[in-house]
């Protein structure tokens, strides 16, 4: 929250044009599953199992891309996501 914060401010004040702006951190990009994996790492949490589920097991109105990284090619780049999610936590 505190990159998207400051990466917002960026773009209001360099008013830079309209458009789409993907505001991620850098980083190999994860899975839902990679992704609570870090987090219960991070937390110091390996006694949590975690069980990863194909996205097609939860049927959505609305089709899903099978990849759909978010690309930041128009705004500088973040620290890399474990990082930030680090700091989030505290740790």
């Amino acid at each position: 929250a505190p990159d998207m914060a400051k990466q917002t401010k960026y773009l209001i004040e360099q008013k830079l044009p309209y458009g789409i702006y993907h505001i991620t951190n850098e980083g190999l990009p994860v899975t839902w599953y990679g992704a609570a994996r870090a987090l219960f790492m991070i937390l110091g949490r390996n006694d949590i199992k975690l069980t990863p589920v194909a996205a097609d097991k939860f049927p959505r109105p609305a089709k899903r891309p099978k990849y759909s990284v978010l690309l930041n090619t128009k705004l500088l780049p973040l620290r890399p996501w474990p990082k930030a999610l680090k700091e989030f936590l505290g740790r």
